[in-house]
């Protein structure tokens, strides 16, 4: 073929093209307002067996929630900070686990470390749980400490046996017992 009659037949299966694609786009018109609009059905109603009362109260949270004003009043508990073991509990004994007087069991944990760089907190955690012992980290009530801790176990005498390994194995002196207070 000849070079006119390609160029001929190109520019002539361009334009088909062309005309095929925008065609309908523009015949259709302004499509993209049509796609996006929507209408939210109309709110069932509700059965006479519920409590309007309750409806209202859960709509009202409902808003609430979405309006963050229940996340300002819900904050969590500040750690409190151990220099010594906390008091062993007469009624439980040591080699038993227990319920304490609001009937919550009564576990242990260990605090072996504050860090303020969080990265040897990271390292001391998980050098522990090579080792073979639950251990995680919490950030203090100040901001910058990384605290970690072992555990929880439900026997004291656990937390002591652990506290003594720790002090063997891993040369962590300062090892804290206390109650895990869960958040």
């Amino acid at each position: 073929m000849e070079d006119n009659v390609k160029k001929r037949v190109l520019g002539a299966f361009v334009t088909i093209m062309a005309i095929v694609l925008v065609l309908p786009n523009l015949l259709d018109g302004d499509h993209r307002k049509n796609r996006l609009l929507s209408e939210i059905p109309q709110e069932p109603p509700v059965p006479e067996w519920v409590d309007e009362k309750e409806v209202k109260k859960v709509k009202i949270a409902l808003q609430d929630l979405k309006a963050g004003e229940l996340q300002k009043q819900v904050s969590p508990p500040e750690p409190k900070s151990l220099l010594q073991d906390e008091a062993k509990d007469q009624s439980i004994a040591v080699d038993r686990s227990g319920l304490d007087d609001q009937g919550r069991s009564v576990t242990w944990v260990l605090k072996v470390g504050a860090f303020k760089q969080h990265d040897n907190a990271y390292k001391l955690r998980d050098q522990l749980r090579k080792a073979g012992l639950k251990s995680y980290t919490l950030k203090g009530s100040s901001a910058d400490l990384e605290r970690v801790y072992v555990g929880p176990v439900l026997q004291r005498a656990e937390a002591e046996r652990i506290k003594k390994l720790l002090k063997t194995d891993h040369k962590i002196k300062d090892a804290v017992i206390q109650r895990y207070q869960p958040e």
